[in-house]
């Protein structure tokens, strides 16, 4: 009874949101009082498409080399997926989150990632700073390591193309 009161005070203050609703079934939600972005300029939307291309790769690279070791993604591995993107979540479309949702349930493949690559014209040095991003996630674990050896070797073979 005390606790339902307290929930229901920090509930109305508005300190704390969906209370009743688990958090870990969903790995995308935008916040109800978040407000979309809206660029300025022809300028700054065509910057804002890059960083949203660029986050998409990394989202699909990620992804490639979480499941890469189970072909599973656990429930953590999820979190470090959403933590690529939860602070950039205003400055996507509801397309920008669902394409990004479908990236992740589909298991994309070495392939995937280069086709993406040439086809968004993403350089070689961003492929290898979103490597060392990946080496990072997975500092607790080397299991990671063996995927991203062979990703890389891959995108070194058609660094020519990129």
């Amino acid at each position: 009874m005390i606790l339902d009161f307290i929930l229901n005070l920090f509930t109305n203050a508005g300190i704390i949101s969906n209370v009743n609703q688990p958090t870990t079934r969903v790995l995308y939600k935008v916040e109800k009082n978040q407000k979309p972005y809206v660029p300025e300029s022809a300028c700054e939307e065509s910057k804002l498409r890059r960083k949203i291309i660029e986050l998409t790769f990394r989202v699909m690279f990620v992804t490639h080399a979480l499941y890469e070791d189970d072909d599973h993604l656990s429930l953590s591995e999820k979190n470090e997926i959403k933590d690529l993107f939860k602070d950039k979540i205003q400055f996507l479309t509801k397309e920008d989150i669902n394409y990004i949702k479908k990236i992740v349930k589909s298991q994309p493949s070495a392939t995937d990632l280069i086709d993406y690559a040439k086809a968004h014209q993403i350089d070689f040095d961003f492929v290898d700073k979103t490597i060392e991003l990946v080496r990072i996630i997975a500092r607790k674990s080397n299991r990671y390591d063996s995927v991203l050896d062979r990703v890389e070797r891959r995108f070194i073979m058609e660094k020519e193309y990129l």
